[in-house]
């Protein structure tokens, strides 16, 4: 990427999730998320900026949200009432 210019639409995306074992791998070993995107942009492997790397790497910890999990009960039961 060029100095200055800004991203295409998501671009800072596409460069995480291109280095996101590597930055995993830093994160686990003791890395600071400051020294770990001055290496990336440094080496030339990534080029957003601190914040948006922040917001992946904070992201990127959430899992989807779950199904909604239904009750398991026999056929014919009545339903159970939640209790006040």
């Amino acid at each position: 990427m060029t100095v200055g210019q800004p991203l295409r639409r998501y671009m800072a995306r596409v460069e995480f999730l291109a280095c996101k074992e590597a930055i995993d791998s830093m994160l686990a070993q003791g890395f600071s998320k400051k020294l770990i995107h001055e290496r990336m942009i440094s080496d030339g492997r990534c080029s957003m900026s601190y914040i948006t790397f922040c917001e992946f790497i904070r992201n990127a910890g959430k899992k989807a949200p779950c199904p909604q999990q239904t009750e398991t009960r026999p056929p014919g039961s009545p339903p159970v009432r939640p209790q006040r």
